[in-house]
């Protein structure tokens, strides 16, 4: 245990650097749960206070030492360059910041560097890497218009191909298999029980997230119904155990599948989709995953507008706050939706504005894809 004196010292340092820098990603809920349960036997009261503030700092930061609050604003930056100064090289300068300073990358962010490289005529390869490192593949790739033909005549001849099983294994270390082995049977039990009145898988979700994090791409990699095959025995085929649980239930769920063209994990946003009640029910629980990188923002936005399509107001924060203007379906009953007040919630989260969206969408004439969302 430490003296009070090595206490302060430990105190002091913190202070100074303005931010905790150690590894932190592995540090769940439970384990901090259980490093306060052994303090509060062995620390004297008067020094608890210390111990717990030291504590909350452990639990508030996750990647490279980095919130990734500074992730999202450093890919802000990125888009806010390209898509409204069309300014290439600080946008792809801010991209690759960002992914130095990280160490895991959301593969749409990556994807989206790639595209605008490949667009605008400059070096590709470290972007690419990035992609595939974050478990972009080249059949992924092929599935954005754009990219078609690239991925046929030029992508296997480059000379950073011959490493590609190196990048793909550093994806697949990434993953922790029993987190996906559980976020599939409970993604399946929630389509069984979506129907009964009343009933979520929303609380058994956000249970895994004290154990793993919550479930995402950063866990889970993202979506691929052969992902099974590359991680071993360990892993669950995900169609396999879709029809043995709905066999067993009573259900069919053959509608029920993995999207290979997606760069996300789709079975957790999902479920909190189920209960229009998430964001009110678990805004800190969702704040906590977005600091460490374990769900992207985008996805909050959606979460969150989904109140609107609940039952009166039960589920609302601040009904006159606006909306993101993230959920299909909220958008399509809200045609005007006040820009404004969306761009202030953006802002919070370090989302883009409607006005990059609109640009975005606009580059999905020419083939290319910039926007990854469920809805």
């Amino acid at each position: 245990m430490l003296t009070e004196k090595a206490e302060q010292i430990v105190c002091i340092s913190i202070l100074k650097t303005g931010q905790h820098r150690m590894e932190l990603s592995g540090i769940t809920n439970v384990g901090i749960i259980k490093i306060i349960a052994e303090l509060l036997s062995v620390a004297k009261k008067k020094r608890l206070i210390f111990l717990l503030f030291i504590l909350l700092l452990l639990k508030s930061e996750r990647g490279n030492g980095q919130s990734y609050d500074a992730y999202h604003q450093l890919i802000l930056a990125a888009e806010e360059f390209y898509f409204l100064q069309n300014n290439v090289d600080s946008s792809l300068f801010y991209y690759d910041r960002c992914f130095k300073s990280f160490d895991f990358i959301f593969a749409r962010d990556a994807v989206n560097a790639f595209q605008i490289a490949y667009k605008e005529g400059r070096p590709i390869d470290e972007f690419l890497i990035t992609a595939m490192e974050s478990g972009v593949t080249p059949y992924v790739l092929a599935s954005i218009p754009a990219l078609t033909d690239f991925t046929k005549d030029s992508l296997p001849n480059l000379d950073l191909m011959r490493d590609y099983d190196l990048y793909r294994s550093r994806y697949l270390e990434r993953i922790n298999v029993k987190c996906l082995n559980n976020i599939y049977r409970l993604g399946i039990k929630d389509q069984i029980t979506k129907y009964i009145e009343g009933r979520h898988e929303t609380g058994p979700l956000f249970k895994l997230a004290l154990v793993y994090g919550l479930p995402g791409e950063r866990n889970c990699g993202i979506e691929d119904l052969e992902i099974h095959k590359e991680l071993g025995g360990r892993a669950a085929d995900f169609l396999s155990l879709r029809d043995s649980m709905s066999e067993k239930y009573g259900r069919g769920l053959r509608y029920y599948k993995l999207d290979n063209n997606s760069l996300i994990t789709h079975i957790p946003i999902v479920i909190m989709l189920h209960d229009y009640c998430t964001y009110k029910d678990y805004e800190n629980d969702l704040r906590e995953a977005y600091l460490g990188g374990f769900i992207h923002p985008r996805e909050i936005g959606c979460i969150y507008d989904n109140a609107f399509r609940g039952y009166g107001s039960k589920c609302l924060m601040v009904p006159n706050r606006g909306i993101f203007g993230l959920n299909t379906f909220v958008n399509i009953s809200n045609t005007n939706i006040d820009e404004e007040k969306a761009n202030q919630l953006r802002s919070k989260w370090q989302i883009c504005s409607i006005e990059i969206d609109r640009k975005k969408k606009e580059l999905e004439k020419l083939g290319f894809r910039f926007i990854w969302d469920y809805w």
